[in-house]
């Protein structure tokens, strides 16, 4: 089985901003809109071209992103429960984003399999994330799951 492999750094304090490589080049470049806020994030690809649109529509009860292909919504992903799983609905079919013990490791399923994992470094480069992803499967919506993820745990940590 073949997988593609992506690394994300994270960099910033007010105004967080993403780098996505896959095999030591610059493939993504991801930043909120505005500067406090991290509610919309665009994806740009190393031409600077914006390419995906991350939307955070979360309420008191809720977290939920939207994620849109600059045309038209792709998935609605559900942040469930406590700790870090969610649940999305896609273009691609239903996914389940389950995360393990002190948010370092997350597995993505479809309906019948796993199509990525997610490793997050912990301790002193807690800035860093590894993504495995299987061939054939839409690499910039799963990429855009784990910067929810991040998103999520800044929240949670900020309060």
């Amino acid at each position: 089985m073949e997988f593609a492999v992506y690394t994300i750094s994270v960099s910033g304090v007010f105004k967080k901003s993403y780098s996505i490589y896959q095999d030591g080049k610059l493939m993504y470049s991801v930043e909120s809109e505005s500067f406090w806020s991290s509610r919309e994030m665009v994806f740009r690809d190393n031409n600077d071209n914006a390419v995906l649109l991350l939307n955070r529509v979360s309420s008191f009860m809720e977290t939920k992103f939207i994620i849109y292909d600059l045309e038209r919504p792709i998935a609605t992903v559900t942040k469930e429960g406590i700790g870090i799983s969610f649940y999305s609905e896609s273009i691609y079919g239903k996914h389940r984003l389950k995360g393990k013990s002190f948010n370092t490791d997350f597995t993505l399923f479809d309906e019948t399999d796993e199509i990525a994992k997610v490793s997050r470094k912990t301790f002193r480069s807690k800035d860093k994330y590894g993504i495995a992803i299987k061939k054939g499967h839409d690499e910039k919506y799963i990429l855009a799951l784990t910067i929810a993820i991040e998103v999520v745990i800044q929240m949670e940590q900020n309060g």
